[in-house]
C-alpha cells in the first residue's frame, strides 16, 4: 500500500514538473520579448559639428530665406572637436562621410522634409539639437559641459536627453505621439 502511494506521488510531482517546464518556456519567450520590444533604446550621440545657427543658441532659418553669401573659409582644423563625455559607451560616433563647410549643413540638416527645422536648447548640463518635422523629432547632438555626463533613449513618439553630474541633472524631453513635437527642458 505504502508503495503504491509512493509511485502515485511520484508521476504526480514529475508530471506537474513536466507540466510546470513547458508552460515556463512558452510565456517565458512571450515575456522576454515583449519587454524587449517595447523598452528604449539607447541612441549613439555624435559630436557636435558646428554651425552657425547652433554656435549662437539660435534655430537655424529656413532653407529658403536669404543668406549671406559665405566667405571661402579655411577647412576644418585637425584639432578634435569636444567629444560627449557620457558617450564612451557608443562606440560608433565617427560619422560615415566627411562633413561639408558650414554653410553647406543647414541646407543638408532640413533636406528630410521641406518643414524642417534645427532647434538648439541650452540646459544646464549642456547643449540638445535637434530637428524637428510637423510629425517627428530627430537627435542631432548632445554636447555636454565639462565634468557633465550625457545619456539619450528614443523610442515610438518620444526621445529625452540627461546631462547629470554629482547628483544634478538637468533634461530635455520631446514628444510627439499624434501630434507635433512638444519639447519640455528641465
Amino acid at each position: 500500500m505504502m508503495s503504491r502511494l509512493l509511485i502515485r506521488l511520484g508521476a504526480w510531482a514529475a508530471a506537474t514538473l513536466l507540466a510546470m517546464t513547458v508552460s515556463w518556456f512558452g510565456v517565458r519567450t512571450a515575456l522576454f520579448a515583449d519587454a524587449r520590444a517595447d523598452a528604449p533604446q539607447a541612441i549613439p550621440i555624435a559630436p557636435a559639428a558646428p554651425s552657425p545657427g547652433a554656435a549662437s543658441g539660435r534655430p537655424q532659418p529656413p532653407s529658403g530665406s536669404p543668406t549671406p553669401s559665405p566667405t571661402p573659409s579655411p577647412t576644418p582644423s585637425p584639432t578634435p572637436s569636444p567629444t560627449p563625455l557620457g558617450a564612451t559607451t557608443a562606440p560608433d560616433l565617427a560619422t560615415p562621410a566627411p562633413r561639408p563647410p558650414p554653410a553647406a549643413v543647414a541646407p543638408a540638416v532640413a533636406s528630410p522634409s521641406s518643414t524642417a527645422t534645427v532647434q538648439a536648447y541650452q540646459l544646464t548640463g549642456g547643449r540638445v539639437v535637434l530637428e524637428m518635422t510637423q510629425t517627428s523629432a530627430r537627435l542631432v547632438s548632445a554636447t555636454p559641459e565639462p565634468g557633465w555626463q550625457v545619456q539619450a533613449w528614443q523610442a515610438t513618439g518620444w526621445l529625452r536627453v540627461d546631462f547629470s553630474r554629482e547628483g544634478a541633472a538637468s533634461s530635455c524631453f520631446v514628444t510627439w505621439n499624434g501630434h507635433p513635437p512638444s519639447v519640455q527642458t528641465t
